[in-house]
């Protein structure tokens, strides 16, 4: 069943659009990839998949898409028994512009997980989820 495109240029499914998304941590998202590839070779996030779902409601673009994590890992901005990014630990999220996309969500976190304070954190098993 194919989502029908509304006049915001936004697909919805009964008035809900829920994406879910896999995140290769090989797979270039940007020109700032070449950047990020010498942190991911350092990094317990290197050679992962990782699922997670962003849920629009009828609110979106106006108000952020909710962020959720599947697949279970450990970063600050995570909850860790439920998966949910937390807006207040994720500045994306907790200073959402309507003009934000879902690549720009998705590249944010890409961009969390390289960073110092996550890049060594210690992983639950792959293949794990919430």
């Amino acid at each position: 069943m194919m989502a029908e495109p509304t006049n915001q240029g936004v697909t919805c499914l009964d008035e809900i659009l829920c994406w879910v998304f896999c995140i290769l941590l090989f797979f270039i998202l940007s020109d700032s990839y070449v950047s990020l590839a010498s942190l991911f070779n350092q990094s317990v996030h290197e050679g992962r998949i990782y699922q997670l779902k962003l849920f629009c409601d009828k609110d979106y673009p106006e108000k952020p898409p909710s962020v959720r994590f599947h697949s279970r890992i450990n970063m600050t901005c995570v909850n860790h028994e439920t998966g949910v990014v937390e807006p207040k630990k994720f500045s994306m999220l907790a200073n959402w512009q309507r003009e934000y996309t879902m690549e720009d969500i998705l590249t944010q976190l890409k961009k969390e997980m390289a960073a110092p304070h996550n890049r060594k954190l210690v992983q639950p098993p792959e293949g794990t989820y919430f």
